[in-house]
C-alpha cells in the first residue's frame, strides 16, 4: 500500500484533513525535469508529466506506452557515477526503482532511463534520444 500524506487547508472557516495518496500528491519538478521537459517541448513532442499509472507514477509519459524516467545519479545510484558504498537511502531508492519498473514492464509499457550525467555529458545526445522514443510511436501509425 502506497504511504499516506495527511494535508490540512483551510477552507471557509474550518480546517478538513485529507488523506491523499503520495503518489498523487504534486511537486515540484527537478532542475533535470524542467531541462528534458524544455527540449521535449522544443521537439514538439506530445507528453504528459507525472503521470499516475496504477500504484504508481511516471516522470514523463507518451502515449500509447511510452514511459520515461527521469533519474538523479546519486539518489537513484548510478553505477557509473557512484562507485562508493551505497547509502541506506540509495539503497532504498535503488528497491523502489527497481518495483516501479517491473510494474511498467508488467502492465507492458516502453521503459527509458534518462541519467542526470547524460544530460550534463551530451546534451544532443539525448535530445537525439528523445527523438527517438518519440519516433517510433509516429512509424508505428
Amino acid at each position: 500500500m502506497a504511504p499516506r500524506t495527511i494535508v490540512r487547508r483551510k477552507s471557509r472557516g474550518r480546517v478538513s484533513t485529507k488523506i491523499i495518496r503520495k503518489a498523487n500528491r504534486t511537486r515540484k519538478a527537478s532542475g533535470l525535469e524542467l531541462e528534458i521537459h524544455a527540449m521535449m517541448k522544443a521537439e514538439k513532442i506530445p507528453f504528459t508529466k507525472e503521470k499516475t499509472i496504477g500504484r504508481c507514477h511516471a516522470d514523463i509519459f507518451i502515449e500509447p506506452n511510452k514511459v520515461i524516467e527521469l533519474n538523479g545519479c546519486y539518489w537513484h545510484r548510478h553505477q557509473k557515477c557512484q562507485t562508493r558504498v551505497p547509502s541506506v537511502m540509495q539503497l532504498k531508492s535503488m528497491a523502489s526503482d527497481a518495483r516501479r519498473y517491473a510494474f511498467f514492464k508488467r502492465l507492458g509499457f516502453d521503459l527509458h532511463i534518462i541519467w542526470e550525467c547524460e544530460l550534463k555529458q551530451g546534451p544532443e545526445a539525448v535530445r537525439m534520444k528523445l527523438r527517438k522514443i518519440a519516433q517510433k510511436d509516429l512509424n508505428a501509425n
